[in-house]
């Protein structure tokens, strides 16, 4: 899948160990979201080329993993906006979350 997908996509793949016992989900997510605004942070900074948004895939427990992300992210940037640090919104930065096999 990754092979066919890279011909038109910059792929990120995270990888849990199922060995990794002390990460919480909450440390997930503010990571992933930190991942994700990183990267847009960077396609804002590129003058004159289009933004590439995130299209966030998430299969098995990753599945359960992207919408907490994708709730995560928009209070993040809602947050960022009414402080006056950021101007970016959640459509800014995301085109999508597929859901493959949810856990």
């Amino acid at each position: 899948q990754f092979n066919d997908l890279s011909e038109n996509y910059e792929l990120w793949r995270l990888y849990i160990s199922d060995r990794d016992t002390t990460t919480s989900f909450t440390e997930l997510t503010n990571t992933i979201c930190q991942f994700i605004l990183d990267v847009a942070q960077v396609n804002k900074d590129i003058d004159g080329s289009e933004r590439r948004k995130v299209v966030l895939i998430g299969e098995s427990f990753g599945g359960l993993l992207a919408p907490s992300v994708v709730l995560r992210l928009q209070s993040i940037l809602k947050k960022n906006k009414k402080m006056g640090t950021g101007s970016l919104d959640i459509n800014d930065v995301l085109q999508g979350m597929v859901l493959v096999n949810p856990a």
